[in-house]
């Protein structure tokens, strides 16, 4: 199958609308000749957002994963998210993930929360407070709506992942403490009350539950 005669940056905005549809319409684009792959494949393209959210792109093996691979290798913020968080539940590699994540640090809320959290799931209490202390200083503060936001938008995320919870057999859960982060003597009393909609301690029970999730 040929492109049609329609000029490149055109070709290339309809490419992009279909994908934001769904990926599942790049198919046909893919099968054409080799301009129409990289068309696909390209940066801009691979941008789309959520394009490569579904599990069945993101693992080894799986039909989709050399197209997923492809907008990996593109810098795309939504296939690296998704490699960082295969990579700490499947893989149990949190430094991979943490090492992926940091390529968008600063300049994701996201790529920082999530590489806070990684890292104290890797017992790097040291690497979690610089994250920590980088998103409460360029984002928001630890008590803030937005972290909650964060937090409640990565929990949905890895229940998609089917997660272990074999924290739970962990010995007692660190909670990393500095000026930044600092400890929330309300977290007991407010477990204790079913306040689970107290920001100032919001941080520290999303960080436990993730941690009883995903850590062997």
């Amino acid at each position: 199958m040929t492109l049609p005669t329609i000029p490149r940056d055109i070709m290339k905005k309809i490419v992009t609308l279909v994908g934001e549809e769904g990926h599942e319409h790049l198919a046909a684009w893919i099968f054409m000749e080799r301009e129409g792959r990289d068309m696909v494949y390209s940066v801009g393209t691979c941008f789309i957002r959520n394009l490569c959210s579904e599990l069945e792109y993101i693992f080894p093996g799986e039909n989709g994963r050399p197209f997923f691979q492809r907008c990996l290798e593109a810098d795309n913020p939504e296939a690296v998210y998704s490699e960082s968080l295969r990579l700490a539940l499947s893989a149990e590699d949190f430094e991979g993930a943490i090492d992926l994540l940091d390529t968008n640090v600063p300049k994701s809320s996201r790529a920082t929360f999530v590489a806070a959290i990684f890292s104290v799931c890797a017992d790097k209490c040291e690497c979690a407070n610089e994250y920590f202390t980088t998103l409460f200083a360029t984002f928001a503060p630890h008590d803030s709506p937005r972290i909650r936001e964060l937090g409640d938008s990565l929990l949905e995320r890895l229940i998609e992942f089917k997660p272990t919870y074999s924290g739970f057999m962990l010995s007692p859960f660190r909670f990393p403490v500095c000026p930044s982060v600092p400890w929330p003597d309300c977290s007991i009393n407010c477990y204790i009350c079913g306040n689970m909609s107290c920001n100032h301690c919001y941080l520290y029970w999303c960080t436990r539950e993730i941690v009883l999730m995903i850590c062997d």
